[in-house]
């Protein structure tokens, strides 16, 4: 039997269940927030490919009509994949059903948690924030450290938000790490990168801590109970029991933390953060006594502190640390 091609019939009470589910659980699956970030990071920024392009066209007229409640709805409940796949007719059949009455109020509350635009003005906002941003200098040392991340996508697939808030990060983190974190832009923030895949991986989330150098030395101790010394170009890492390795390198990096000592260096939110990530996850199973998630790379400036986390607590500090 051949099955019935998706239509609007179907997106719609699609989007009304999803509705009554929210409703239900106070909250939102970790499948449904994957859809929101990715919708709102293609509404908020220029799109290349076609099925991109059909996307952002389509959440910015259900914006304009409808509210970034319904916008927040059509992500959770369908996705770029099968909102795409629908016909045109369909498609525009969909749209005219979808009208902000028939949206419960708690969802346009969870439109702004999620930064989705309010409005097509605030879209237009942040579009022109957008372009200013991507003119001015970033920190290449973080931006190397994520793209070049092998459990992530290329720089082009993430969603990457740049320099939090001290303020921010004393939410998260304990006085010590807070010092430890490079300023920029005159103090005024702090060197903290966030990203968030656009198409999934092992890593839902990536933070990145730029670590100033006069830190280096206690961080390497306190995480992997490891010396470190440059030489000339040539960095000598004295591990237990006298170990040491030379690397002959400009960077180096070290994976491999312990449960107890991920909660004692960065605090239980970040640990717990950790727990949801696919890769602890993964080690748990296989019965690994120490994660991957937490990785140091050191350069000559300094060292940049990895730190993979699931997506739901991702994006709960996120809110917490870029405000």
């Amino acid at each position: 039997m051949v099955p019935t091609p998706f239509d609007s019939t179907q997106a719609w009470k699609a989007l009304l269940d999803t509705a009554d589910e929210i409703n239900l659980r106070g909250s939102l699956r970790k499948s449904q927030i994957a859809r929101i970030t990715e919708a709102a990071a293609i509404l908020k920024s220029i799109q290349r490919t076609a099925r991109r392009q059909k996307y952002r066209l389509f959440l910015n007229k259900i914006l304009r009509h409808a509210g970034p409640g319904v916008v927040l709805l059509c992500a959770a409940a369908l996705g770029q994949v099968r909102i795409t796949d629908l016909k045109d007719r369909e498609r525009d059949d969909f749209c005219h059903q979808l009208q902000a009455k028939d949206i419960p109020p708690n969802i346009n509350e969870l439109a702004t948690q999620y930064d989705i635009p309010l409005s097509e003005n605030d879209l237009e906002t942040s579009l022109i924030a957008q372009d200013r941003s991507v003119n001015q200098p970033v920190n290449q040392q973080l931006y190397d450290s994520i793209s070049n991340d092998p459990d992530l996508p290329s720089a082009e697939e993430q969603r990457v938000i740049e320099n939090a808030t001290p303020y921010g990060i004393a939410s998260v983190f304990n006085e010590y790490l807070c010092g430890a974190i490079r300023r920029v832009e005159g103090d005024s923030k702090a060197a903290v990168t966030m990203a968030f895949p656009l198409w999934g991986g092992p890593v839902h989330c990536l933070m990145s801590l730029d670590i100033c150098e006069r830190y280096v030395e206690q961080l390497a101790m306190a995480l992997f109970g490891a010396k470190i010394k440059w030489v000339e170009q040539v960095l000598h890492l004295v591990l237990h029991e006298g170990i040491t390795l030379i690397i002959p390198n400009s960077e180096a990096t070290v994976k491999g933390v312990s449960d107890e000592t991920i909660i004692k260096i960065f605090g239980t939110e970040i640990y717990s953060a950790i727990t949801e990530c696919p890769v602890h996850m993964r080690e748990i199973a296989e019965g690994k006594h120490v994660t991957e998630c937490v990785s140091m790379i050191f350069t000559k400036k300094g060292a940049i502190i990895n730190l993979s986390l699931g997506l739901e607590r991702g994006l709960q500090l996120q809110n917490k640390m870029y405000i």
